[in-house]
């Protein structure tokens, strides 16, 4: 067997708390952010994701922040309703309403465009009568 050369890997770890590279993550931090966060370079960040213990908890915490932006951008493109508290004085007790918030024309428009990209993308489509081909002519004069 042929002797290993140069400096034995680390193990990630041992040097970094994963609890706080989940946490990092789940408030979507870029890889930039978080190799500062962590207090290692960039190429450390990218070495240490070699370890499947280390590459599992980023990924878990980025999966949950990710799931969480879905969960939203769906609410706000069928409108919700949230029920509210507050304090009356005029009747002196608290007072629970129902504040409905619309569907979000952007909110729809982003996730057809991304879930149903084929029938609502951008086109720009030329099309000659009845759909037939577009064509050009070009008539020179004399």
């Amino acid at each position: 067997m042929a002797k290993k050369i140069g400096r034995p890997k680390e193990d990630p770890c041992k040097k970094v708390n994963l609890d706080d590279l989940t946490d990092f993550a789940l408030k979507g931090m870029t890889e930039l952010q978080l190799s500062a966060a962590l207090k290692i370079s960039l190429r450390t960040l990218q070495s240490y994701k070699t370890s499947p213990a280390f590459l599992a908890r980023l990924k878990k915490g980025k999966d949950t922040a990710d799931q969480q932006v879905v969960a939203s951008l769906w609410k706000r493109a069928l409108g919700y309703d949230i029920k509210e508290s507050h304090w009356d004085p005029k009747s002196n007790k608290i007072v629970e309403t129902s504040k409905h918030y619309p569907p979000e024309t952007l909110a729809c428009i982003f996730w057809l465009k991304n879930r149903q990209s084929l029938d609502w993308r951008d086109r720009a489509e030329l099309t000659g009568k009845d759909g037939a081909p577009f064509e050009v002519r070009i008539v020179y004069a004399d």
